[in-house]
């Protein structure tokens, strides 16, 4: 007998998720999601898609993008032997080991 009952509710409950589903917008309840962009994160001319700091090649198309066209954060840097974005708590470049590069005023 429970059975029957439980399968009534779950029937019920998939129905209301199908329907939200369907909905254009969100339910009222619901915050709206929006992407984390953090100092140094870059968007690909080539796709759009929003990397991590860090990369030097888009994780969607592959595109390359040379350090010229990035501007670092404050402190943060960019290697100039590989060209791999480090922030500014590293001494070294996380990839190739080179020494940060003393700023010039």
């Amino acid at each position: 007998m429970s059975c029957s009952r439980w399968r009534t509710i779950q029937i019920k409950k998939a129905d209301l998720v199908i329907r939200s589903l369907s909905n254009k917008s969100p339910p009222r309840n619901m915050p709206e999601i929006k992407p984390r962009f953090r100092p140094g994160d870059w968007t690909c001319p080539q796709c759009q898609f929003i990397n991590h700091a860090h990369r030097t090649q888009c994780r969607e198309c592959d595109h390359t993008l040379d350090g010229q066209s990035r501007t670092p954060s404050l402190g943060d840097w960019i290697c100039p032997e590989c060209q791999y974005y480090n922030f500014r708590r590293q001494l070294v470049c996380r990839k190739c080991t080179t020494l940060k590069p003393i700023p010039t005023a």
